[in-house]
């Protein structure tokens, strides 16, 4: 399992109750979906951020509002990898890699980019992935 610079929700929490204090929450774009949010959020630089923007789309609301409920079976997992990119630090991530870095049963790699590591680093985060299922 690979989370790619992401929420690691725990059970009963939701994508908004993980916004950092002074992050930025999406905003409603109609009754039933969010806005995404603009690029430039994540430090993309103006060229990402305008190729990002174009091809994003709203977003479900209950994706980040419904409380996710967990069993447990994640620690029946053998390999799991966290995958956290540190630019601009610190990020809305950061609370997880933190949490992850030293647990035991995770592998955490970090790249020196933003939150669009396939366009900012695709070699290696190919290589990250390639790793995490070797």
């Amino acid at each position: 399992m690979v989370y790619l610079d992401a929420f690691v929700p725990e059970n009963g929490q939701s994508l908004l109750n993980l916004v950092p204090p002074g992050g930025t929450a999406p905003a409603p774009a109609s009754e039933y979906t969010l806005a995404p949010l603009p690029a430039a959020v994540f430090g993309a630089n103006p060229e990402v951020a305008a190729f990002v923007d174009v091809c994003t789309s709203p977003r479900p609301t209950a994706c980040f509002v419904q409380p996710i409920k967990l069993t447990g079976g994640i620690d029946r997992i053998g390999r799991k990898t966290y995958i956290y990119c540190n630019v601009p630090a610190p990020t809305t991530f950061t609370q997880f890699y933190e949490k992850l870095k030293n647990k035991q049963g995770w592998a955490v790699q970090t790249l020196p980019c933003t939150h669009f590591v396939q366009i900012d680093m695709p070699n290696e985060l190919t290589a990250l992935l390639l790793q995490a299922v070797a």
